[in-house]
């Protein structure tokens, strides 16, 4: 059913083990990985603004 079954990995997944891979911490790598697992939600929120403050403003009042 699935053919990279064993090989899909999460952004945060990738990102714990690079942090643990050998003896040298890479600080750099590990920001873009952050920057580039957060991007998508950022973008999703941007676009989707108008919608949760309408669903807040509409929940608030009585």
């Amino acid at each position: 059913m699935w053919p990279l079954q064993g090989y899909i990995d999460t952004v945060q997944l990738w990102l714990s083990v690079v942090s643990r891979q050998g003896n040298v911490f890479q600080p750099h790598i590990i920001m873009a990985g952050s920057v580039l697992a957060s991007l998508p939600v950022v973008v999703l929120f941007a676009t989707l603004q108008r919608f949760f403050i309408a669903g807040l403003t509409t929940g608030s009042v009585k």
